[in-house]
């Protein structure tokens, strides 16, 4: 037999369960009878949500009840009534107060719990119970107690699991039926009124028949007979106060009657003719929502056949309305910004707290069924039906909604997590316990831990609003919405959002285009949207923007063209995405490079224009996959020119010049420095004039960058040839000469030959000097495809080594060149092919805005690429071992 000591580890409160135990003994004087059940009742409290507030309420309970005796047998020989008993005091402090005031009321559910009553039933017996009674508020008060006394007993049938969770609101409905049914009786006797052409129609959760634990009840007053109107809206008002006036503490239920038509502006009951001539002239899309709920629950049924048939054919039309989708975004937007906006949590996702009104939550599952019956019930009558259950049953066995099924077990789930929340103190509340310790004792009644239960609860309410989204959101941006209900499309998406709805409303109010053939500009936009919501938050507010600014600058005769066109839609999402919509309000021709895109780039004159043309098409094609090897090499042939131009223009004489780096290995791109080297036969003062005029002149379209000639900064801007020579002998560094076999000569006038010393200068690899270059290199932050360890200059450092090794270095050549010669080999072939890849990378990379952190992310994106970074890491492990194999010491 457990120890009282053993017993006391049940409770985190273990002074006062310990009080609780002295209390028993020397207050009730039944320790005896307690220690002879201590090892059931501790097998109840294990298992029990909250076994410190059971034990509380178990001594309570057990000082009111006159069968002390007659308890602790029950709790000896029935472990159903013993765990049902404890779970009451666990899970209910409402209920529980009931048990401690009625003590009665348990021996009672021994013998009526596992009943299924029907409203026949009930109001039969609250029939029986009041018809001896005169006065008002002894009926009043029967039918406050009988409602109270039922629930405990339909309660007590789910936190038992003795039934469907569907029984329990069904039982939970029949139950207010009768009471409304009673009250209609007791208001026509009090008001001593035989026309009884009058009916209650329900709505919400009791017009569905799965009412809550603590629901308040929508309801309408409906009377079929004008002349009696003034009686009719006395006997609402009086139906009224018997069901919802506290007494004592306690009602029936609360009643809300705020949905019947202008709401608290109108009386109370409104004839069928009244209804009619409401909804068919001021009846609103929101109302037909409602009305999908709408049911018969108390009165006379003739006169609630005739509501239906005149209201059904405003409710369910055969013709589709587009503003069902509108009306049901509208609805979303003001739960989530008037009803869940104040919430703040750290455990728990604010927008979910609530699990009625949360994302995912219950509304969500009933705006999805109404919306199907608003659609298709009009033609398909089965869909006809004030529940929600059985709504999502024909969805999916009808085909109309493959997902429904899988809806339905979530709202299930859901609407026990509402049920749970609300028997704690019958609050009419769906909010989760806020703080971890609440949370944990709320999981338990589920049998699992906090974090089992947050992880379950998340998932099914991601489930359900996906579902939502898929249906309201997927199909289409709102774009002529209210800019509220395009706020609310994009924030669960875009961190900018608002921004994001200011600019699509700017463009939908000013653009004429946009009203007149809304189509192409509206797809555009869908097609963006499903593009970019799949990047990470933080970054595709940016892109999105800047797509969206890009749209707006465009001029509307061009919508047709760049909206109907796929291959040119797709590269100019990726051209706007990364800001180059400021270089078309810049350079407005440039807006026609789109169109030849998959043409080969031709130079027509040298100019800065032209240089703009030319990298903005470069960029076009990089961005669509169509930049094949001639035109790669387009904007070195431009600069070879321009140079050669402008060399002419100023009638500059005796010079050679050479082109390192990007133009010398004719891979010059987008903002690419020209590393230039001057040569000259003599040099003097004028000639040191020429050529810093032409640096000037080269310095208004591009960056000259002379760091490569001898000594760098400390030399002369152009040096003389033989001493150029001398230097390449005597004082170049290892570094220099790793640069000069990537260079060539790209205007010569003298009659000179450099290729001989450059070739013996060059031809020339120290290990050691690449292995600290190497770490000098590497010394970055970030991703840097270019530098970091197995990228491109690695890749340049072997393939010179190989072409050294293999005599195929030529001075003039470009690697690409040299290599070619030793294509054979299997490690060159590799290493070229990743080379080109790297090379496309690196040169989108340059194109992203240097405020965009996340480069890779945005690199994904245009290269539509998911496992880049496995597959850039994988190719460098690769290149990184090679580059250690050839420069091992």
């Amino acid at each position: 037999m457990i120890s009282l000591e053993n017993f006391l580890t049940l409770f985190k409160n273990k002074r006062k369960a310990h009080k609780t135990l002295l209390y028993i003994n020397s207050k009730l004087g039944v320790l005896e009878s307690f220690y002879n059940c201590i090892e059931e009742i501790e097998d109840s409290l294990r298992i029990c949500a909250d076994p410190d507030q059971a034990f509380d309420f178990f001594q309570r309970f057990l000082e009111n009840t006159t069968a002390k005796s007659t308890l602790f047998e029950i709790i000896r020989v029935s472990k159903f009534y013993r765990n049902l008993l404890f779970n009451i005091f666990a899970q209910s402090n409402s209920l529980s107060l009931l048990l401690i005031n009625h003590s009665e009321y348990f021996y009672w559910l021994l013998e009526d719990l596992v009943s299924n009553k029907t409203k026949h039933i009930f109001v039969e017996e609250i029939s029986k119970l009041i018809r001896s009674k005169k006065t008002l508020d002894e009926k009043k008060y029967i039918l406050r107690e009988y409602r109270k006394k039922e629930y405990l007993r339909i309660a007590s049938k789910e936190i038992s699991k003795i039934c469907k969770s569907q029984e329990v609101y069904l039982e939970l409905s029949e139950l207010a039926d009768a009471c409304l049914e009673i009250a209609i009786d007791i208001a026509f006797s009090e008001k001593k009124l035989k026309e009884k052409k009058f009916c209650i129609i329900s709505m919400g959760k009791l017009g569905a028949r799965e009412l809550n634990f603590s629901s308040d009840i929508d309801i309408m007053f409906v009377h079929d007979n004008f002349d009696y109107a003034q009686e009719y809206n006395k006997i609402a008002q009086y139906i009224i106060s018997i069901i919802s006036d506290v007494q004592f503490g306690s009602f029936v239920f609360r009643v809300d009657t705020r949905l019947r038509p202008f709401g608290n502006n109108s009386s109370l009951s409104l004839s069928v003719d009244e209804y009619e001539n409401y909804y068919f002239s001021f009846g609103q899309v929101w109302e037909k929502f409602a009305l999908t709920k709408a049911r018969f629950s108390a009165g006379d049924k003739d006169t609630a056949s005739r509501f239906f048939s005149v209201i059904k054919p405003f409710i369910y039309t055969k013709n589709i309305d587009i503003n069902y989708i509108e009306e049901v975004r509208s609805m979303r937007y003001k739960i989530k910004h008037e009803k869940l906006s104040n919430y703040k949590n750290n455990l728990i996702n604010p927008l979910k707290i609530n699990v009625k009104l949360g994302l995912g939550g219950i509304r969500e599952v009933e705006f999805i069924a109404q919306y199907f019956q608003l659609i298709y019930a009009g033609k398909d009558t089965s869909l006809q039906t004030s529940s929600t259950l059985d709504v999502l049953d024909t969805l999916y066995n009808k085909k109309y909604l493959k997902q429904a099924k899988k809806l339905k077990a979530c709202y299930l789930f859901l609407r026990l997590v509402e049920h749970k929340i609300q028997l704690k103190d019958e609050k009419q509340t769906a909010d989760l316990p806020s703080n971890i310790e609440e949370l944990e004792i709320f999981a338990k009644k589920f049998n699992l831990k906090a974090d089992e239960f947050l992880k379950i609860y998340s998932k099914i309410t991601d489930s359900v609003h996906e579902i939502y989204k898929s249906i309201f959101y997927a199909h289409n941006i709102p774009f002529f919405s209210p800019i509220e209900i395009l706020e609310d499309f994009f924030e669960e998406e875009f961190s900018d959002y608002k921004q994001i709805a200011i600019q699509l409303s700017d463009i939908a109010r000013k653009s004429k285009f946009a009203k007149t053939s809304p189509t192409f500009l509206t797809n555009a936009i869908d097609k963006t949207y499903l593009h970019l919501k799949n990047i990470p938050k933080n970054l595709n507010s940016k892109l999105f923007l800047n797509v969206i600014s890009g749209f707006n600058s465009i001029l509307p005769t061009y919508y047709d063209t760049f909206f109907g066109n796929d291959y040119i839609f797709n590269t100019l999402l990726l051209a706007f995405s990364i800001g180059l919509h400021q270089k078309l309000q810049q350079y407005s021709f440039l807006i026609d490079e789109f169109f030849y895109i998959d043409q080969p780039l031709e130079i027509i004159q040298l100019s800065k224009q032209e240089k703009e043309r030319l990298e903005f098409n470069l960029i076009l094609k990089l961005l669509s996959g169509n930049l094949d090897k001639k035109n790669k090499k387009i904007l070195s042939v431009f600069a070879q020119k321009y140079i050669q131009h402008t060399i002419t223009k100023l009638q500059i004489k005796d010079l050679i010049v050479l082109a390192y780096g990007k133009l010398g290995i004719e891979e010059l791109f987008v903002n690419s420095d020209l590393d230039l080297v001057f040569l000259a036969k003599t040099v003097d003062d004028k000639k040191i004039y020429e050529v810093s005029n032409l640096v000037r002149e080269l310095n208004k379209i591009y960056s000259v960058d002379l760091r490569l000639r001898p000594f760098g900064e400390k030399g002369l801007i152009v040096s003389e040839i033989d001493y150029f020579r001398s230097y390449l002998a005597k004082y170049a560094k290892d570094w220099e000469k790793l640069a000069i076999q990537k260079a060539r000569i790209i205007y010569s006038d003298i009659d000179c030959d450099l290729t001989d010393s450059i070739n013996e200068f060059a031809r020339f690899i120290d290990k050691k000097s690449i292995r600290e270059m190497k770490e000098l290199i590497e010394k970055h932050k970030g991703f840097d495809i270019k530098n970091e360890r197995g990228g491109i200059v690695d890749i340049e450092f072997i393939l010179q080594y190989l072409c050294i090794q293999n005599n195929c270095f030529e001075f003039g050549k470009s690697v690409e060149e040299m290599i070619d010669k030793i294509s054979y080999i299997k490690e060159v072939r590799f290493l070229k092919a990743v080379y080109v890849y790297f090379t496309r990378i690196l040169n989108l990379t340059r194109l992203i805005p240097n405020d965009i952190k996340d480069k890779l992310v945005v690199l994904k994106f245009l290269l539509k690429q998911d496992n880049l970074e496995i597959k850039i890491k994988n190719l460098q492990n690769k290149v990184s071992k090679m580059f250690d194999m050839y420069f091992k010491e």
